[in-house]
């Protein structure tokens, strides 16, 4: 289950390659079988960033029931800590054989927050999000109380861990808590909880505080300063773009296509996590090539991720892309998102609805995603070349659930009721 079609088999075969390298992260602990990051140096262990907010929302569309149930029990983990612990601080990791609190304040929170929320509602299992939900709650709990007076949020590093300055409030943080606020509203609405409307209200005053503490000129791009005091460009300049906010949307993409940031991209090398240090972060590579397919860059998009697979997938050191070698799911996992969220547009509205924002390339005639297995029923969606239009279909079981065309760039929205209801579609 879980297969990218396209005219390009390379593509397709890299996403086949990913997807079974994240079915091999479950492993046995003392908490039962779990997902962890994989390899022996970190074994077991579990990161709010890689397998939370990275790989988690991929792993209900590959449909593999351990997976899923590995999966619930990571986050279990990080339940049962706030709910004996408390969220002072909030976990960020749990690590060794004892899978003891390492990592924290990192803003590990937002991370939770974005990953469990979106993670759920792809899963569509009503029974698992009820019972995880105190985990929204919890994390949405210590967003909030990190929330500054001038509106966004504050944490002492970021997923890099003091590798690089951060300042007192990071965009990472801001950018992940703004979409976890949005996609944890969504969950409420689907679970009929009344936390929705201040999950949304919280979301839009955080744009705002993003916008306002956040944006600015930087090596001569009106995109966003990564901390207060900032002057270069960072890649995570990307995130409020992969969060949905698109007010310095073509500035930013400006920048992450610059040479300041990207020098090696004709190489398939990977983004800069800062334009005046060599350091490459892989991760923050696949995040770009999502951005750049939202933001309906398609043909550029689709050009650099042809060369990263080639380089990163294909090259000496493939198949498995990987920062330092340790890691099973990172930056692997992203990379069938950069299909799922970035080329086909799929978000999740409910736990049986999305919205997909397909960008069919040019010279393409035909891209699938087939037999999918997220909202907890099998499912393709073909997007076909019609003249100038893109047509959009959604099958399962053997019936046609939406039929729809238009430009590149139209979004279709989907809600598939549960029985033999018919589907509702706009």
């Amino acid at each position: 289950p879980g297969r990218l079609e396209t005219p390009e088999p390379a593509l397709d075969v890299a996403f086949a390659l990913q997807k079974l390298h994240v079915l091999e992260t479950p492993i046995e602990t003392i908490k039962g079988v779990i997902t962890h990051n994989g390899s022996l140096t970190y074994s077991p262990g579990i990161w709010a960033n890689d397998p939370v907010e990275y790989s988690s929302p991929v792993f209900p569309f590959f449909g593999d029931a351990e997976l899923n149930r590995a999966s619930m029990n990571m986050y279990r983990v990080w339940l049962e800590y706030c709910q004996e612990q408390g969220i002072i601080p909030f976990p960020g990791s749990f690590e060794g054989p004892g899978l003891k609190l390492v990592q924290r304040e990192r803003g590990d929170d937002a991370m939770v927050l974005y990953g469990l929320s979106k993670f759920l509602l792809f899963q569509g299992d009503r029974g698992a999000a009820e019972e995880l939900w105190p985990l929204i709650e919890f994390s949405a709990a210590s967003v909030l109380r990190h929330t500054t007076t001038e509106g966004i949020v504050a944490s002492e590093t970021d997923e890099m861990e003091g590798r690089y300055p951060t300042g007192k409030a990071n965009l990472s943080t801001s950018a992940l808590a703004y979409g976890g606020y949005r996609q944890a509203a969504r969950l409420a609405q689907a679970l009929g909880k009344p936390a929705a409307a201040e999950f949304d209200q919280r979301a839009d005053a955080l744009r705002q505080g993003i916008e306002s503490y956040f944006g600015a000129e930087v090596e001569g791009f009106k995109t966003y300063r990564y901390y207060q005091g900032n002057t270069t460009l960072r890649g995570w300049i990307l995130l409020p773009l992969a969060m949905g906010i698109t007010e310095r949307q073509e500035a930013t993409v400006a920048a992450l296509m610059s040479d300041k940031l990207w020098p090696h991209r004709l190489a398939g090398g990977d983004i800069l996590a800062e334009s005046t240090r060599p350091t490459e972060w892989g991760r923050e590579t696949y995040y770009a090539l999502r951005v750049l397919f939202k933001a309906g860059h398609t043909e550029d998009a689709l050009e650099l991720t042809r060369r990263v697979v080639q380089a990163q997938v294909f090259g000496s050191k493939g198949p498995y892309p990987d920062e330092d070698a340790i890691d099973m799911l990172c930056p692997g996992s992203l990379y069938p998102r950069v299909f799922t969220e970035g080329m086909f547009g799929i978000v999740p509205t409910g736990l049986d609805s999305f919205e997909c924002t397909p960008w069919l390339p040019k010279a393409w005639p035909r891209m699938a995603l087939r037999d999918l297995r997220a909202f907890g029923r099998a499912w393709d969606l073909v997007v076909e070349r019609a003249g100038d239009q893109q047509q959009i279909t959604v099958r399962s079981g053997g019936k046609t659930l939406m039929t729809g065309s238009g430009p590149a760039g139209k979004t279709y929205s989907l809600t598939v009721p549960v029985g033999s209801k018919s589907p509702s579609i706009r």
